[in-house]
């Protein structure tokens, strides 16, 4: 078995989750179902399009430490139900959540996207 990334509420390929927001929000809320298995640990990576700037280009959320820029993930290694609030910008439309598996072939993660 490999290890698998999916969603039930948007389009996906291979490991790359794509949302599309229904409206001009200022975040979403991405909810991350994760089942070890085997494996060791699981990392989002998630990256938002601004489409009235450019349909393709993609820009990676940041915080800031001192004056250390640092690009925002997510990292998983204890199975669960996890709920993450994204902020976004009123432009940004799109939201890709990106999973890299670390260890094992039988980790899963489900991440579906609410813009309620």
């Amino acid at each position: 078995m490999a290890n698998v990334a999916s969603s039930r509420t948007d389009p996906y390929l291979s490991d790359v989750i794509t949302h599309r927001s229904a409206g001009f929000k200022e975040g979403s809320v991405m909810l991350c179902k994760y089942a070890k298995g085997g494996g060791t640990s699981a990392l989002i990576t998630v990256t938002v399009i601004n489409p009235r700037i450019h349909a393709t280009d993609e820009y990676k959320p940041i915080y800031m430490s001192g004056t250390l820029v640092i690009p925002q993930t997510f990292f998983f290694d204890t199975s669960g139900n996890y709920r993450i609030p994204l902020a976004m910008g009123l432009g940004e439309r799109v939201i890709k959540a990106t999973v890299t598996f670390t260890g094992g072939s039988d980790q899963t993660m489900v991440i579906d996207f609410s813009d309620d």
